[in-house]
């Protein structure tokens, strides 16, 4: 299973832009340790857990414009101007990157077995 889990928040490539969906992120993703008591409840034993790279984006100006599209389950709960505010300040450090550097995020990977 690859997932987000709140012990990797600061993993989050758009987390500095919009800081105050740190509280969203802290109340609705679980701990790495929920996750595999979840599995080992329900009859599963946790092979292995690694954090793994994920390609998000082809470039950080392709990751503002999807971004922009407020899509992202968390970034939909922030207020307006933070919001505004944050896709405002990613766009400026966008145009600042290098063309074509990806968008890379590490994601929690867990192997379950039964």
């Amino acid at each position: 299973m690859r997932n987000a889990t709140v012990d990797a928040i600061e993993m989050f490539a758009y987390l500095k832009f919009f800081p105050t969906v740190r509280s969203v992120i802290e109340e609705h993703l679980p701990t790495r340790d929920r996750v595999r008591s979840t599995f080992e409840e329900a009859g599963f034993h946790t092979i292995a857990h690694r954090i793994v790279s994920h390609q998000n984006s082809a470039d950080w100006v392709s990751f503002a414009e999807q971004l922009s599209l407020r899509s992202d389950s968390f970034l939909a709960r922030i207020p307006d101007d933070a919001f505004d505010a944050g896709i405002a300040a990613l766009r400026r450090f966008a145009r600042s990157v290098e063309p074509g550097r990806p968008v890379i995020e590490d994601v929690d990977f867990f192997v379950f077995q039964r």
